[in-house]
């Protein structure tokens, strides 16, 4: 492939929660490798909150040589998830790189003090029985609904094209506590976050089953340690993730269709690298060079 030709040449793409984080990171990962990427989120100039925007996105992208449009969307709002859709279709063509990346962690807001995490095995407030149920129930509004409805508006001209990508982006939070019995007790549990991401796992499994042999793949794709983000650091002061890139891989990877997987929940780890399946590596310092 000569240098100047990229694996998602002539593809567009649609990643949502794109204006910081992961989703940021992705959207250039996927227009350095030739797609046409739309981004979506609730922050579409820079703000008093979190930092990044989708104008810095997009800016970031074409500054590269990149093709990105903006489009501000708040993913709890049908009629803003209709929008963003036609929008790219209009303005780049039709979506068949679908990255649900978009999600609420609680507790954890622009402008709120971070929770203490715990160090000593007690439990920092909120527990269960300080968590409202409106709370609970947003981590799916946000992190599960969109996802679902999403998957619907882009899947036709996927199935008219006999290709496309669903990514959908899970956690390791899904898989937390484990089974008993424990080491620890009193440990503080993202319940929203964490249920949220297995609802989304069933759901790529679920989809992927429908389309195949349709030329569409489902996966979910988790990441295989805490990657850097301002999300993490507003979370975790202190704290320092690792870096994106091997996830970006990965998920460029899923989107060209390279891999030949489809319906699985996979650490982006265990996609890159042969061998035995590494799982969550765990830790928050930085992650270890690759021999």
């Amino acid at each position: 492939m000569p240098p100047d030709v990229g694996r998602l040449d002539g593809r567009v793409a649609l990643v949502t929660g794109a204006s910081r984080g992961l989703g940021h990171d992705i959207a250039l990962g996927l227009a350095a490798e030739g797609a046409a990427v739309a981004v979506a989120a609730r922050t579409l100039t820079p703000g008093p909150g979190l930092p990044g925007s989708l104008e810095q996105t997009v800016s970031e992208i074409r500054a590269q040589g990149g093709v990105a449009e903006a489009f501000a969307a708040d993913v709890q709002v049908d009629a803003d998830l209709v929008a963003v859709v036609d929008g790219a279709h209009e303005r780049l063509g039709p979506v068949d790189i679908l990255v649900n990346n978009a999600a609420l962690t609680v507790p954890g807001r622009p402008g709120a003090p971070p929770p203490s995490l715990p160090r000593d095995g007690t439990s920092p407030t909120p527990g269960f029985l300080e968590i409202p149920l409106k709370a609970y129930r947003r981590s799916f509004e946000v992190g599960l609904f969109p996802l679902f409805r999403l998957s619907q508006l882009v899947l036709p001209g996927m199935l008219a094209a006999g290709r496309g990508s669903i990514i959908n982006i899970g956690s390791d939070s899904a898989r937390q506590p484990g089974e008993a019995p424990w080491s620890h007790t009193g440990q503080w549990m993202l319940y929203g976050y964490g249920g949220s991401k297995l609802a989304v796992e069933h759901l790529s499994h679920s989809l992927a089953y429908e389309l195949s042999g349709t030329g569409v793949t489902v996966n979910a794709l988790l990441t295989s340690r805490p990657l850097d983000s301002p999300g993490l650091r507003h979370m975790t002061p202190g704290y320092v993730g690792n870096p994106t890139a091997s996830f970006v891989e990965a998920a460029v990877l899923l989107a060209s269709g390279g891999t030949g997987l489809t319906g699985r929940s996979i650490y982006h780890e265990d996609l890159l690298h042969d061998g035995p399946p590494r799982g969550w590596q765990g830790g928050l310092g930085p992650a270890a060079e690759s021999a």
